[in-house]
């Protein structure tokens, strides 16, 4: 969903800056998984999924 939203503000770009920053952080000797990580579209997604689900746990309750 989020990424989705990415995509869509950030056109083509999205694409060389998500690829980029990956590189990037391959380049700075990150693993795979801690480079895929700390790209800043994943790191912006995870905190949305995080918040989606602290708050759909708080409607549980």
């Amino acid at each position: 969903m989020q990424h989705v939203q990415q995509q869509a503000s950030g056109g083509a770009a999205f694409y060389a800056n998500y690829g980029g920053e990956y590189v990037a952080n391959r380049l700075q000797g990150m693993s795979p998984n801690t480079a895929y990580t700390s790209i800043s579209y994943e790191a912006s997604a995870n905190r949305l999924q995080d918040q989606m689900y602290t708050d759909f746990k708080a409607w549980l309750q």
